[in-house]
């Protein structure tokens, strides 16, 4: 009998001390827009920051492209990303092409179920921000 082989693949490819320490959410931004700058006037995109216990950046996983207004993000693709990269926090972060920072309620219940399923895996969930070409925003619940 044969069945598909599962692969999911990890590289680390710097050392902990060369790896940003994120200490606010200003420092997350600024790593977040380096990756969504093709995108972030044009499409939603989601991307998730995977952080070891001492807030250093083990990765970031774009987990999302959506279309001009909204993205998709699913719990359990990310959940599986920070698991098999035995992340200790997480920091989601998407972009609102409009220029609007507001949360909109698709927003808040995303931030919610993520709290959850974090919370589940004992992954500390750090924040989600929302970012425009000009400023940002995080998500309080």
């Amino acid at each position: 009998m044969k069945v598909q082989e599962i692969k999911l693949q990890y590289n680390d490819k710097m050392t902990v001390q060369d790896a940003p320490k994120i200490t606010q959410s200003e420092e997350a931004v600024e790593v977040f827009r380096k990756y969504m700058k093709d995108d972030l006037m044009y499409r939603e995109v989601v991307y998730a920051m995977l952080l070891n216990r001492n807030n250093r950046v083990k990765g970031i996983f774009k987990l999302s492209e959506g279309g001009i207004h909204a993205s998709v993000v699913d719990v359990k693709l990310l959940m599986a990303v920070a698991l098999k990269t035995l992340a200790s926090g997480i920091i989601l972060a998407h972009n609102h092409p409009s220029g609007n920072c507001l949360a909109s309620e698709q927003d808040l219940k995303t931030t919610k179920s993520l709290k959850r399923a974090c919370e589940f895996m004992d992954i500390t969930f750090l924040d989600h921000i929302i970012i425009t070409d000009n400023e940002y925003k995080t998500i309080e619940t």
